[in-house]
């Protein structure tokens, strides 16, 4: 099982353009306390910091990862979405309809796989849960197209 810690580690540490002097420059704060912020901050050997709440957001612009924020929405039963902007032709329409429907279908897939044998594993599991938030991502991403498709 993972935890905050190792998100904000996987978050920092494996950017594959931005070093993390690039990342702490961006926060205005120095290497050694993101390094620092990173580590467990708790138990006997813990070398670690408290990650400042303040900086979370500008540590997700900064990477453009969002598993920090994708662990603290699952922690507490929720699920966020990323909002697509820009207009939407008949095309787009179209061609993000179709997304929906593929997505909905591996939703469906994983999940027959999973119970087939009467018995759904952990991994199953995992694999159901993120076709489902794909599937939910693409609906969102429609609902936001046909928006963006009003005529005034």
């Amino acid at each position: 099982m993972t935890d905050l810690k190792t998100h904000l580690h996987a978050t920092i540490h494996r950017h594959p353009a931005k070093s993390v002097p690039q990342i702490a420059d961006d926060l205005g704060i120095s290497s050694s306390y993101l390094y620092r912020a990173a580590l467990p901050c708790e138990g006997e050997t813990a070398t670690g910091c408290r990650f400042p709440l303040d900086l979370l957001i500008p540590l997700v612009r900064s990477t453009g990862d969002y598993q920090v924020l994708d662990y603290l929405e699952a922690a507490v039963g929720r699920v966020a979405i990323a909002l697509p902007s820009g207009t939407a032709g008949t095309r787009e329409l179209a061609l993000q309809t179709c997304r929906v429907v593929k997505e909905f279908g591996e939703t469906a897939s994983a999940a027959g796989a999973a119970i087939a044998d009467g018995k759904v594993t952990r991994r199953e599991a995992e694999v159901v849960e993120r076709e489902a938030l794909e599937a939910v991502r693409e609906i969102m991403a429609l609902v936001e197209a046909v928006k963006a498709a009003v005529k005034p």
